[in-house]
């Protein structure tokens, strides 16, 4: 299946609150991806300013402390950059310098316009105390191991999964890259 499009490879979310267990199902899904041999990129959205992927001592952490603002990392199999910027990027210009993957599983992004799987555990529901409002048109399929939440999502036409049920969550979320 072809998923690229004019603005970049085919990209859907995992939105939920903190210790619903988005990391956790993104492992999962990029896991199937690419056993079905697809080329899988991710994104994770973090809220908070401020991240190191170097460690303190290390070069990389050096040339940044030195006052390098764009630090490239390369070997011959792998390549990372550090980059400091002056605002947060939105999703389409990242994925736009994704140009060798099929499909992106992108954790956070609410409001990206993307297909989204809303994630409820049971557990973050009770601290919530209310149902979630699945009323957002880009949510295409909830996630959620609380029989209300599934119940709401089928009254409003959206299919529900497991927290297991990854092959069939990643058969509906590329079924939505043809919409």
């Amino acid at each position: 299946m072809d998923l690229h499009k004019a603005e970049g490879p085919y990209a859907f979310a995992l939105v939920g609150r903190s210790g619903s267990g988005k990391t956790v199902l993104s492992e999962k899904i990029i896991s199937v991806l690419a056993d079905q041999e697809y080329r899988v990129g991710s994104v994770k959205h973090h809220s908070r300013c401020g991240f190191s992927i170097d460690h303190e001592g290390k070069d990389s952490w050096r040339h940044r402390v030195a006052g390098s603002s764009h630090v490239v990392i390369a070997a011959p199999d792998m390549i990372a950059r550090i980059q400091e910027t002056d605002h947060e990027w939105e999703y389409p210009d990242i994925i736009a310098t994704m140009t060798d993957v099929d499909v992106v599983v992108v954790e956070g992004y609410r409001c990206a316009g993307l297909p989204t799987f809303m994630l409820f555990r049971k557990d973050n529901l009770r601290t919530q105390g209310t149902l979630p409002d699945l009323s957002d048109p880009d949510i295409v399929g909830v996630i959620t191991d609380d029989a209300s939440v599934a119940s709401q999502a089928a009254i409003r036409g959206l299919p529900s999964f497991g927290f297991e049920d990854i092959s069939n969550v990643c058969d509906y979320a590329l079924s939505c890259a043809s919409r």
